[in-house]
């Protein structure tokens, strides 16, 4: 039994990154014609065909006009879009007239790795479409020599249906045979680890009370011991410190007598640590007192004192609760004179410099390193 169709088709075919498994033009329409037994593919879609002024609805009441019994020649562009994600292979089949009207789809989709199973279904479905009594016949055998289902020998093309005008057949190239499509290759690459992120320490807080002493140079007129009181509110990275100082008074002959000198003065401390180490600013103000021995005029005198500077802290823990903290400071300060009856007996310098030891003990708060 022959294929007589009435109708011309064309074939469209594409295709998505991830469906390369899947039939190209040439291949779905070979195994379209295999099933159907003839090509019923032209590869130029024909112009409408205009309506002749002798047609069937041209003049009903004339008895002369037969109607015509030749069966109307339809064509519809068959097109098919291949397409695959991770877990499936999809194909959509839709059919378009040649007034780009959309008359038919259906999708069809497959769980398999590789499109063979998907490509069956469409090549049936396809089939079915173009001629609906294919099922009543049986599938031709391919020929012995081809290895899978793509790669058959070039078809005949089946003879044009009668159709005026009569157009001219162009001749078709030989469809040249290509190899069997490699499958992907499985990538034997190992994911990587999972980053691990980099755990944050958690903000330490304590508030910590201190004494200590040291040595100044350079607030008195001569060097001298100090003492200072020290409550501190430390953190992992930084350290701020409040402090009161009291600088033994220092001694300075004048004649048979004498003048001595004593420092008053508090401040702020801000130091930015790393581990036990730590670069310090520091503000100081206070007052000064002087007062003269053995002299004739023996009345205490004060001048108001501030400075400005920095130095180093070294923190090193004595225990879960003690701190040993070595401090050194060098200051700008402006310069103060001692008078004894309207005349200068000693002046300050501009700079000074301050080395302590303290201990300090935890009040409140976590261990801070």
């Amino acid at each position: 039994m022959s294929l007589v169709l009435t109708s011309t088709w064309t074939l469209e075919v594409q295709r998505d990154e991830r469906a390369t498994t899947c039939p190209d033009q040439p291949r779905l329409r070979r195994a379209i014609a295999e099933r159907l037994g003839k090509d019923p593919f032209v590869d130029v879609a024909p112009l409408p065909t205009p309506a002749q002024p002798d047609d069937d609805l041209a003049n009903p009441f004339d008895a002369t006009k037969k109607p015509s019994t030749a069966p109307k020649n339809e064509h519809h562009l068959l097109s098919v879009r291949f397409s695959a994600d991770a877990s499936r292979h999809l194909a959509v089949v839709s059919l378009t007239d040649l007034a780009g009207k959309e008359t038919g789809r259906r999708e069809l989709t497959s769980t398999s790795s590789d499109c063979t199973e998907l490509s069956g279904a469409v090549v049936l479905a396809s089939a079915i479409v173009i001629d609906p009594m294919v099922l009543t016949r049986p599938a031709p055998a391919l020929d012995a020599g081809v290895k899978d289902e793509w790669a058959g020998p070039p078809l005949s093309r089946p003879p044009d249906a009668p159709r005026p005008p009569p157009v001219k057949a162009t001749p078709q190239p030989v469809p040249v045979e290509l190899p069997p499509l490699p499958r992907p290759p499985v990538s034997s690459v190992q994911p990587l680890p999972p980053v691990k992120k980099k755990e944050e320490l958690p903000p330490l807080n304590a508030i910590s009370a201190g004494l200590g002493g040291g040595v100044s140079i350079g607030q008195v007129p001569t060097v001298a011991a100090l003492g200072e009181l020290h409550v501190s509110w430390g953190r992992r990275y930084s350290l701020l410190t409040a402090r009161v100082g009291l600088t033994t008074p220092g001694a300075l002959n004048v004649g048979s007598g004498g003048v001595r000198a004593m420092l008053l003065d508090g401040g702020v401390q801000g130091c930015a640590k790393w581990l036990v180490f730590g670069l310090c600013l520091t503000a100081n103000v206070g007052s000064l007192q002087a007062w003269a021995v053995d002299l004739p005029n023996p009345r205490p005198q004060g001048a108001l004192f501030f400075g400005l500077g920095g130095g180093g802290v070294l923190d090193v823990p004595v225990g879960s609760l003690v701190r040993l903290r070595l401090s050194a400071n060098a200051l700008v300060q402006p310069r103060v004179t001692l008078a004894i009856g309207g005349v200068p007996v000693w002046e300050s310098g501009q700079f000074a410099l301050t080395a302590l030891a303290s201990l300090h003990f935890k009040l409140w708060g976590d261990v801070v390193p």
